[in-house]
């Protein structure tokens, strides 16, 4: 009976934690990991970081070979996990609206493992010592890479300055984060590199109606012939229409959308 209950209730937690958006859904894991290895690890004295940062070291990458995917999610301090989590908020919402919600979660983590190839590629070839590498920083440049070339002229606000191009902005704040002073934090910034190229290739195939993450879905059951040649009207037109306002965003910023333009352009990206 309480073995019931149990599963039950972890269900319901499942299903409440689906139910938040995708951008949501990434920071609440941050954040408990983030506690996780901060906050319980002191009270109990327990070194949880080091199971969740990933090594350079080729044989310890072997026996903590889920790693690739743990460090992606996994902050030292308060002002790594902060800059690093206010920043992918902001991209992941501008994210969501152009690009697509269902994409978000596909590019976060691809463009985390891609970081971590460059970070591992690096330390194999041209360095080596017991380095580590943990952060979202590679995630979160993949995504706001993907957006500034989606919709490179749609305006950002920045704060107390101004309004500015996305391209702008993520270029500005790539610079800052990854190319100046190279020598510091090397490993980190490296994997940024990888994150970056991830971005630009997902971003400029997707722009071309070449969406990657379709080669890891699987193909659906054949359908009737009527019914694909509908489904492939009906998308061609989403697509179509979605062009038309990304270029009106582009020309004219995305306050020259009208309030029927806004709420097209959100319902064809929830579908994505």
């Amino acid at each position: 009976m309480s073995l019931k209950m149990s599963n039950t209730s972890l269900g319901d937690r499942l299903s409440r934690f689906r139910a938040f958006s995708v951008v949501t859904q990434i920071l609440l894991i941050n954040g408990v990991i983030f506690l996780l290895c901060n906050v319980i690890a002191n009270l109990a004295r327990v070194d949880f970081i080091s199971y969740f940062m990933m090594p350079a070291d080729w044989h310890q990458l072997a026996i903590k070979f889920y790693t690739p995917l743990t460090y992606m999610f996994t902050h030292q301090s308060i002002g790594h996990i902060f800059f690093n989590m206010m920043y992918f908020y902001f991209m992941g919402e501008i994210f969501s609206s152009i690009v697509g919600e269902k994409r978000l979660w596909f590019v976060y983590i691809v463009g985390g493992l891609v970081g971590a190839i460059f970070f591992l590629l690096f330390f194999s070839f041209f360095a080596h010592g017991q380095y580590t590498l943990l952060g979202a920083s590679a995630s979160v440049i993949a995504v706001s890479i993907v957006a500034a070339i989606y919709a490179p002229n749609m305006p950002v606000s920045v704060f107390f300055i101004g309004s500015f191009p996305l391209k702008w902005v993520v270029l500005v704040l790539f610079l800052l984060s990854t190319i100046i002073d190279l020598a510091d934090n090397t490993g980190g910034k490296i994997a940024h590199l990888g994150g970056a190229f991830f971005g630009l290739l997902y971003g400029m195939q997707l722009k071309k109606g070449n969406d990657l993450m379709e080669f890891f879905k699987r193909k659906p059951k054949a359908k009737s012939k009527n019914l694909k040649v509908i489904h492939s009207i009906k998308v061609d037109a989403d697509e179509k229409t979605l062009d038309e306002i990304l270029d009106k965003i582009n020309k004219s910023g995305y306050e020259s959308l009208s309030k029927y333009e806004k709420e097209t352009l959100q319902k064809i990206a929830s579908k994505k």
